[in-house]
């Protein structure tokens, strides 16, 4: 970040991002500008001339994971992006966490440690929807898992406009935002603290199949799953 960057730009493993295309990087950016702005203005009011200093970005990401492949590449770069942009502007934890969801909804989570719960909270600006951590990294020593790469390509229908069509054409889904996920997220909780995998596994692949079952209620349906992933399942 500074001032002798000609424009926004991000590269992941060397491959610059069209921004026009991908525009999540660019509310990103936004927003930590306007977070930056109000605070340096608030702070003292002559700093308006430093303000400059944070008008361009550049990133440059590497990962060992496929992207757009369904293995959550996205909530961990913007987690990446969001966290360093923040230390940068001394933005504080909730900041971070709205500038990470303002790039991929999920990656609030990864900005944490442990065990995570994602609140969706109620307001509409969405300054409740937060994360908590609700059992440190050792709390469940002897869990593992495991990560199955089925397939190196890139997914079809990129979630985020997956997730869109669902959300317009699903009644599937909206029973289960509605009966199904407060329940389960209350049990799944209580099986994470009581170290009970019996019910943890139970319901880690309910919540897989409900998700794959939306997915066909879709209009028109989304087919994430291949071959491999079917066979091992």
């Amino acid at each position: 970040m500074g001032s002798q960057i000609e424009s926004d730009t991000v590269s992941i493993n060397g491959k610059v991002v069209d921004l026009n295309k991908f525009s999540r990087f660019s509310r990103c950016f936004a927003e930590v500008r306007r977070m930056y702005r109000k605070r340096t203005m608030e702070e003292r009011e002559d700093n308006k001339k430093n303000v400059g200093c944070f008008e361009k970005i550049e990133v440059a990401s590497t990962t060992n994971f496929p992207t757009g492949a369904g293995l959550a590449s996205s909530a961990a770069g913007f987690a990446a992006i969001a966290f360093a942009m923040g230390r940068l502007c001394n933005l504080n934890k909730d900041e971070i966490e709205r500038v990470a969801r303002l790039g991929s909804g999920s990656s609030c989570r990864s900005l944490l440690g442990g065990f995570i719960h994602w609140k969706a909270g109620i307001c509409a600006d969405g300054s409740d929807c937060c994360c908590e951590m609700i059992a440190p990294t050792g709390h469940w020593s002897t869990l593992r898992a495991m990560v199955l790469i089925t397939s190196n390509n890139s997914k079809d229908v990129g979630s985020t406009d997956g997730m869109r069509k669902s959300t317009q054409t699903s009644e599937l889904l909206l029973h289960r935002v509605k009966e199904v996920v407060p329940k389960r997220v209350s049990r799944l909780l209580e099986a994470i603290k009581s170290r009970n995998f019996e019910d943890f596994a139970t319901i880690t692949m309910a919540e897989s199949n409900q998700l794959h079952a939306i997915c066909m209620d879709t209009m028109p349906p989304l087919k994430y799953m291949n071959k491999r992933s079917w066979h091992l399942l």
